[in-house]
Order: structure tokens, then C-alpha cells, then sequence
């Protein structure tokens, strides 16, 4: 697998790991697709959608994790020549049918999944609705948040978490961390009621029982933001 420049070893040996991992199962579940004398079942596409969808998630974590050093934008870049790259990998070693032959030596593919250099539109829309796609977008989205507050003036030691990941106990210095969407709707929820303050709502986004006086001040523009991104969603 290629990766861009500067992803570090560690995060490159946890996709590895998923790959791995993921082609076993799917080398699995070929044997238990039925053989179809007319070519390779849907059921094989979507198996190897499944596993391509398991690596370009770990990737995209990965990938999130250096979001304060990245621009989101060359997150994104860099997440989608991954997909393109890992669609046709994994349809010329993975996308062929292994159940049976018309005649001896026949290799039975799916239908190429990438088209002009791209992953196909009939198969992207298919990988868009994924429940992994969507982790994937909200952890984007957690890293454009935390880079467009951090532009308005929020401390740099001020955010916690991204998604699904744990904050670490350290971080390099001047390395802002992110605030996870289930902390904002958390504070939002808090804030909501009358008898919580922008404080109670700085407990639950930093994770401490003693927010700092800029951790307090940082709420009203965090929680305006979140909003702001729940309304963009709707409309």
C-alpha cells in the first residue's frame, strides 16, 4: 500500500494490520457466496466493498490524527487518492470468483470497480452509504471544526478527542487536539438547561472536573459553531 509522504510508521502499520485482517474475512465469506453460472454475485462486489471500506477507514483516522498539521482539505485529498488507489487494488487481487468455472482456468471477475482513473459512480454511491463512510466524514468534519476555531482565537491546549479516538495522555507542544461531535452535542444538551453554566458545559467538552478560565470562556463559540454545523446538515 502507498501512502503520502511524512504518515508515520505506526499509523501505516495500523492500516497494514486492517488489510490483513480484512482479507482474511473476505477470503472467508468468498467461500461462502453461492456460484452463479452467469458470473460473480453481488455478493462478492459487496464483500470487497466491505473490505475497502475497513482499510480506508483505519486510514482516514489515521490520517485525522496529524488534522492540526494537515489542512483538512489535503486530508481529504490525500483520503480519496487512498480510496482510488485501494478500490483498484482490491478488484484486481480480491474481485474475482473462486466458486466454480464454465471451463478449465477461467478467471471470473466483477466488473472493474474504477472507471477513467476514478472509483466508479455506480460503486462510490454504494461505498457513500456506509455506516464507515460517515465516521469517516464526521471525523473530517471534527478537524475543519477545530481548525476553523482555532482561527478565531480558542487556546491550542483546548481541544480533546477526535471521534471514536481517545485523546493521548501527552501531546507536542503547540499540537491542538479536537473536540469529539458526541462531547459538542453532549455540552450542547447540558447548556440547554437552565441550571447548567458555560462551566458545567466546559467539564463534558474537556473532560475535567476543573476547566480552566479560557477552557469556560472558549464554550459560547465552540457550542455556536456546532450549531452552526447542525443547521449546514439540514438545509
Amino acid at each position: 500500500m502507498e501512502y503520502p509522504a511524512g504518515f508515520p510508521n505506526q499509523s501505516r502499520a495500523a492500516v497494514e494490520s486492517e488489510e490483513v485482517r480484512a482479507g482474511l474475512d473476505l477470503d472467508a465469506a468468498r467461500q461462502r457466496i453461492p456460484w452463479s453460472r452467469y458470473g460473480p454475485s453481488e455478493g462478492l462486489e459487496a464483500e470487497v466493498r466491505k473490505y475497502v471500506m475497513r482499510i480506508y477507514v483505519v486510514f482516514v483516522r489515521e490520517a485525522c490524527k496529524a488534522g492540526c498539521l494537515l489542512g483538512v482539505d489535503l486530508i481529504r485529498s490525500q483520503a480519496r487518492e487512498f480510496l482510488r488507489v485501494l478500490t483498484s487494488n482490491a478488484w484486481l487481487e480480491k474481485g474475482f470468483d473462486t466458486g466454480g468455472t464454465v471451463y478449465p482456468g477461467q478467471i471470473r471477475r466483477l466488473q472493474e470497480m474504477t472507471l477513467h482513473g476514478s472509483v466508479s459512480p455506480e460503486v462510490m454511491s454504494k461505498l457513500e452509504k456506509s455506516t464507515q463512510w460517515r465516521e469517516c466524514e464526521e471525523a473530517m468534519l471534527a478537524v475543519a471544526e477545530a481548525q476553523a476555531l482555532a482561527g478565531k482565537g480558542p487556546s491550542m491546549d483546548d481541544y480533546v478527542g477526535l471521534g471514536t479516538l481517545s485523546a493521548p495522555a501527552q501531546r507536542p507542544r503547540g499540537r491542538p487536539l479536537i473536540i469529539s461531535l458526541d462531547r459538542k452535542r453532549q455540552a450542547l444538551d447540558a447548556k440547554q438547561r437552565r441550571e447548567n453554566t458555560n462551566r458545567d458545559a466546559a467539564k463534558i467538552l474537556y473532560g475535567t472536573e476543573h476547566p480552566t478560565l479560557n477552557q469556560v470562556k472558549n464554550v459560547p463559540a465552540i457550542l455556536n459553531h456546532y450549531r452552526k454545523s447542525l443547521k449546514d446538515k439540514k438545509s
